[in-house]
């Protein structure tokens, strides 16, 4: 926790930078442009700009996403040259450049361009910076998908390690929502677990990076992985217990979604989360397009218990009773951490719906399940290193199916050690008319079998 004197700054304490410094550019891109009496242009945000095969666009300042239909969708900050990376890799097409905020640009032909490349020394290096970046992000990408198929399985055999699993160096970006539908809560919500009393109409989202995930298990070896997660998290009451369900999870680790969803059950679907620290940015694409993008201003270092006291009041509102929990969770997460003690946060009880679907008779349109229940898992966090709130956060929805629209209520970030527990089934949604269903289905199955059987066996003699 330390003392307000030996804080350093968040970029030196918690941010690696990531990308080289384009931004040193911005002044010789600006002057070299306005002497050359070229037209700065406007794109108010929301606006589309399509960009033609052969043309490019200087973006000087803003934020946009490209959509092109050989590479799905990008964002790009300025300065960036639109076009430009399909051109120099031989995939032309035209590109849709979306204004996600205010921004402006220039206009360029592709003969034009490459005039400046000749008289310019700022657009050689620019181009210099710009393939540096997009080659290192191309050796990171390659190096986390080889990752992805590192052994995490019993040796010889293709079956899953049961854990624990643990990650250290996690950063976490904690966003309450309050969404504007108010029945959406409890829509994401399975029988027999309400929502959690007094928090309304407010769910969290969990923007994480684990840097360093490793299966603790006698047999697992030393394989390792990391990766980045979004996380949909609605607060609820699961037989007595509160906690939060996991309605949907986006990693970009297929290990990661394999381990969620066969060992513990979690409805992981593949998506690639982007978070930039250093330049306070986040982001989710599923489906090669934007769902979710933010920005956030100069974070705010604080102690753990004023961490944990403002979420637990901003989760239940503005009431005196919510003001006295949050005191109290803020009194006792500070005891927590006394250096005589283990350091161990108490586990937060998460719920998931696991549910594996019979494949009997694949070809009926109606879903039926062989395994329905409800589980718990909970998450062990411990040796937290520092606390942020993140002030003047702007949430904006993109292509986003799976959120209502919602205002961002308080964002924090922590950075922390992580371990999953065992999950312990609460609940099995399966009744005698669903195993009776089941049975019924396995004896269509081998009514049809034996069919496909006795058709192949004459198809056999007639040859």
């Amino acid at each position: 926790m330390g003392s307000s004197s030996m804080k350093k700054s968040y970029r030196q304490e918690v941010v690696q930078q990531q990308t080289p410094d384009l931004d040193d550019l911005y002044v010789e891109v600006r002057d070299s442009l306005l002497e050359s009496k070229r037209a700065k242009l406007e794109l108010k945000a929301g606006e589309k700009l399509p960009v033609q095969t052969r043309q490019f666009i200087l973006l000087v300042d803003g934020l946009v996403e490209c959509l092109s239909p050989q590479s799905g969708a990008r964002t790009a900050k300025a300065p960036y040259v639109a076009g430009l990376l399909e051109f120099a890799t031989d995939r032309p097409g035209d590109i849709l450049v979306t204004a996600l905020k205010d921004s402006a640009y220039y206009e360029f032909s592709i003969d034009d361009f490459m005039e400046l490349y000749q008289t310019e020394p700022w657009v050689r290096e620019y181009l210099r910076r710009l393939y540096e970046y997009e080659l290192k992000q191309l050796s990171k990408d390659l190096d986390a998908y080889q990752k992805h198929m590192q052994d995490f399985f019993v040796p010889g055999t293709a079956g899953l390690l049961p854990g624990p699993y643990e990650a250290d160096d996690v950063d976490m970006v904690v966003l309450l929502m309050e969404s504007e539908d108010p029945g959406w809560v409890d829509q994401q919500l399975p029988p027999w677990v309400p929502h959690l009393p007094g928090t309304g109409r407010r769910y969290m989202i969990a923007i994480s990076r684990f840097g360093d995930v490793r299966c603790k298990h006698a047999v697992a070896g030393q394989e390792h992985f990391a990766y980045q997660e979004t996380t949909v998290f609605v607060p609820c009451m699961a037989f007595g217990l509160p906690g939060f369900f996991a309605p949907i999870l986006f990693p970009d680790n297929y290990m990661a979604i394999a381990i969620g969803r066969e060992i513990y059950g979690f409805p992981k679907r593949f998506g690639k989360t982007r978070l930039d620290l250093a330049n306070h940015y986040a982001e989710l694409n599923v489906d090669r397009r934007l769902s979710y993008w933010l920005e956030w201003g100069e974070p705010e270092q604080v102690e753990g218990d004023e961490y944990v006291d403002r979420f637990v009041e901003a989760f239940f509102g503005n009431r005196s009773w919510a003001d006295k929990a949050g005191d109290i969770a803020g009194w006792w997460f500070k005891r927590l951490f006394r250096e005589d003690l283990i350091h161990t946060w108490p586990p937060v009880q998460v719920f998931v719906r696991q549910q594996v679907p019979d494949v009997s008779l694949p070809g009926e349109t109606s879903l039926v399940y062989e395994t329905d229940r409800l589980v718990r898992i909970p998450f062990e966090m411990f040796q937290p290193q520092a606390f942020y709130f993140l002030p003047e956060l702007e949430f904006h929805a993109g292509k986003c199916d799976f959120l209502p629209p919602s205002r961002c209520v308080l964002a924090g970030h922590v950075k922390l050690d992580m371990r999953f527990g065992s999950n312990q089934q609460l609940w099995d949604y399966l009744g005698p008319l669903d195993r009776a269903r089941l049975f019924a289905r396995s004896v269509r199955r081998a009514g049809r079998r034996g069919v496909d059987v006795s058709h192949s066996f004459w198809e056999l003699l007639r040859k």
